[in-house]
């Protein structure tokens, strides 16, 4: 039998899990000092002055409660809408990482179960 390569994940593209739970993330771009967020490269005026009218929105009606969606998240697609000028966190984590293969899992959005051999056996890896 000839043994497969197991799958890496190397794109963002269609999953969107890290986005799912992580609030308002993007928001902290904007703010003052220390507060903000660095970003990669500068924001669009057009953005910056998105992110400034959700700040005025949230403070006005209330902040997304903890476990909601990123506020750039687009569910449809499930990817971020501002995907290059997403913030410097988001752009941490390792695409195919353990991290990101975990949220993946957890969101049911794993390419492929992983297998091993164990006990003269195949068995489904358990992360």
């Amino acid at each position: 039998m000839k043994r497969q390569p197991l799958p890496t994940v190397t794109s963002c593209d269609g999953c969107g899990a890290c986005c799912t739970e992580q609030c308002a993330l993007p928001v902290a771009l904007v703010g003052d000092g220390d507060s903000r967020m660095p970003a990669v490269a500068p924001l669009p005026e057009s953005l910056q002055a998105e992110l400034q009218a959700m700040v005025r929105h949230f403070n006005e009606t209330g902040w997304p409660p903890d476990g909601s969606a990123c506020v750039w998240y687009d569910a449809q697609a499930r990817r971020c809408k501002h995907h290059e000028h997403r913030p410097v966190i988001c752009r941490d984590m390792q695409v195919g990482g353990d991290a990101c293969l975990r949220w993946r899992r957890s969101k049911g959005i794993d390419p492929q179960p992983r297998w091993s051999f164990r006990g003269g056996r195949v068995v489904k890896e358990v992360r």
